[in-house]
């Protein structure tokens, strides 16, 4: 249902501790949209940037990689995916006889492919950054994605790529038919209430795994809250319970 708005002195919590929260995400270099804080189920601390409320979008960036992980552990437990270490050529055959082969769903989970990927935002770096020629360039931004050829054995070197995760997006594709964000919509967001919510895709209709989930800060902290209940809301399990301990496992 809607959140309980409750004083932060009745769960225990003082309010000057509240304050210093607030004070440390408006400062002005941080462009914070909204923050929501939620105890034992109820929102005990809410403020929003100037012109902003409770149902003002919000922009997320790469907070939709976990809604994407979160998806994947959904397909995993309705058996479309068979687990994380299934090949990746089960969903990339052309990945077959190649440097490739070798990459399993574990490792684009963990971002250990070894695919020659640099994440580099730098406005003077951008001609070399594959991040920055994917977001700008690419209409197949999945097809970009599984293009980039291996540089070291997968599984041997940790390196945070959005690349890797838009790979998520063809797994969940051709594993169920259905777009990443779809599945999203009908294993996540309506159980547990996300009413206003967006997922951007490219221009051939995939989901960006990696990025741009738009919602409002009290929807995205519904997202919080799953997680830390295990991945269950009310009676229903709505993220496998092992999905969500093990996502929080270091690799």
């Amino acid at each position: 249902g809607e959140w309980t708005v409750t004083d932060p002195e009745d769960h225990g919590i003082a309010p000057a501790g509240l304050e210093e929260a607030r004070a440390y995400a408006f400062q002005d270099d941080r462009h914070t949209q909204g923050v929501v804080v939620v105890h034992e189920g109820e929102i005990v601390g809410e403020w929003y940037a100037e012109g902003a409320d409770a149902s003002s979008w919000t922009a997320s960036w790469s907070v939709a990689k976990s809604f994407a992980s979160a998806t994947i552990g959904i397909a995993i437990d309705q058996g479309a995916i068979p687990g994380v270490d299934e090949p990746m050529t089960t969903w990339f055959p052309e990945w077959e006889g190649t440097d490739k082969a070798g990459i399993t769903l574990r490792d684009v989970l963990q971002m250990s492919t070894g695919l020659d990927w640099d994440e580099e935002y730098d406005p003077a770096s951008v001609s070399d950054s594959e991040v920055a020629t994917m977001v700008l360039g690419q209409p197949d931004q999945l097809a970009y994605a599984a293009g980039i050829p291996a540089e070291v054995e997968p599984g041997t070197r940790w390196s945070y790529s959005s690349g890797d995760t838009m790979l998520l997006s063809g797994v969940v594709e051709e594993a169920t038919g259905e777009p990443l964000g779809q599945l999203a919509a009908e294993r996540i967001f309506e159980p547990i209430g996300m009413e206003q919510v967006e997922w951007w895709q490219d221009a051939e209709g995939h989901t960006l795994a990696y990025c741009c989930l738009d919602s409002t800060s009290r929807d995205l902290a519904r997202f919080g809250w799953l997680y830390l209940q295990g991945g269950r809301w009310g009676d229903d399990q709505v993220v496998p319970e092992d999905w969500v301990a093990d996502s929080l496992e270091p690799a």
